[in-house]
């Protein structure tokens, strides 16, 4: 099953500098966004996580609830 949720940010315009929150998919890295000069969290989801068509489902649907979010502070 391949996730239709297409890519929100572009990985390149962050310099990432340390880890600092980990789950059962991703981490969560705190970085320097170079478009705002902000210091931001980034949300890293691991394809090494992603082992089985059951989790694949489970991610598809925390990454669709996640772009869903309308917020200033959320990419």
């Amino acid at each position: 099953m391949r996730s239709s949720v297409p890519v929100i940010a572009n990985l390149e315009r962050f310099i990432f500098e340390k880890v600092i929150g980990e789950g059962k998919f991703s981490d969560v890295v705190r970085a320097g966004d170079n478009d705002t000069g902000k210091v931001v969290a980034v949300k890293v989801i691991g394809k090494n996580k992603i082992d089985e068509e059951k989790t694949l489902r489970k991610l598809d649907t925390e990454v669709k609830l996640q772009a869903s979010c309308r917020h200033p502070n959320i990419l």
